[in-house]
């Protein structure tokens, strides 16, 4: 018990610490038990969890900011990457962990060079939309799905070869990546909902979005449960653009969105069933004013006749 209790003190004392900090305004990376860091919250704007430098991707530059959100350009870069099949899975934290499990096997010696690689940041998922069935308010993701690991500085050059045909590497090309955290466990619920909001934000701006993949960027261990500090990125349509990080394909040219994301999309198939509820209801609120008026006025003519002319008599018959 006096252990517990003292966890618990201990605990609280760093959230504590974390919330006065925060409101200061200048709020330093706060290390939790075992080690792990939050993430660092300055004028509004959310950080990644401090990480040693060579063992995380980096961004070149921000190329600007928004509400919530910012745009990143992104170097050059070589991953390992493994592909899965949401079907097979059964579910995205199932494949997530098969996928990641796969690429620790990488890092810790199975390789051609028997070599071991450090863990780097984030681990990278990357969900294609189905844009054939996906709608505004409906992010569908297709079966395909991959995890990547950002292969550490000192082998960027030349990486050790998988020895798992299931596992491969490659050479991502300079992006430009809009980039919106979020915290707790990347689910799938919370992956579907926040991408979904944040490629309906991005649409509605008139950014040009690669609506071809979803990337979910986890820098917290998959054993911190506090503090946890995720990123969606959705990649910039460029008008020459190639694949995405993990070689994803175009099937419909250039990673146009098509219509789904349009706002008068969602009056398509089941969404003028909604329009007409709506209408009905504003109907509907509308008859029963008209109705309340007409009965305000008609007690109001009775007290008057009863003699009642006085402001407060009339405002208690009113109600």
């Amino acid at each position: 018990i006096k252990l517990l209790c003292g966890v618990k003190l201990f605990a609280g004392g760093i959230i504590l610490n974390h919330w006065l900090h925060c409101h200061r305004g200048d709020a330093p990376p706060v290390r939790l038990l075992f080690g792990f860091q939050a993430a660092r919250v300055s004028q509004g704007h959310i950080h990644p969890p401090s990480v040693v430098p060579q063992h995380v991707v980096r961004h070149r530059q921000v190329l600007d900011r928004y509400e919530g959100s910012e745009l990143r350009r992104y170097d050059p870069a070589t991953f390992t990457s493994t592909v899965l099949s949401l079907d097979e899975e059964g579910s995205i934290e199932r494949a997530a962990v098969k996928g990641f499990h796969r690429l620790l096997k990488y890092n810790l010696g199975d390789n051609e060079d028997s070599q071991k690689v450090s863990m780097t940041a984030p681990v990278l998922y990357g969900l294609d939309v189905d844009r054939t069935a996906s709608k505004r308010h409906d992010l569908r993701f297709a079966d395909r799905f991959s995890v990547s690991f950002f292969v550490p500085f000192r082998f960027q050059d030349k990486p050790p070869s998988p020895s798992d045909p299931d596992v491969f590497l490659v050479d991502a090309e300079e992006k430009d990546i809009f980039v919106r955290s979020f915290g707790g466990y990347a689910t799938g619920a919370r992956i579907t909902h926040i991408a979904s909001e944040f490629l309906r934000d991005l649409y509605d701006d008139g950014h040009r979005v690669d609506c071809r993949t979803i990337y979910i960027a986890q820098y917290s261990p998959p054993f911190q449960p506090v503090f946890r500090y995720n990123e969606v990125w959705v990649l910039r349509r460029r008008r020459h653009g190639k694949d995405a990080t993990d070689g994803a394909s175009d099937a419909a040219g250039e990673g146009d969105c098509g219509d789904w994301l349009k706002p008068e999309a969602a009056g398509g198939e089941g969404g003028g069933e909604a329009l007409e509820e709506e209408a009905q209801a504003l109907d509907a609120i509308a008859a029963a004013v008209a109705e309340a008026r007409a009965k305000e006025e008609e007690v109001v003519q009775v007290v008057k006749a009863d003699g009642g002319s006085s402001e407060e008599h009339l405002v208690q018959a009113s109600a």
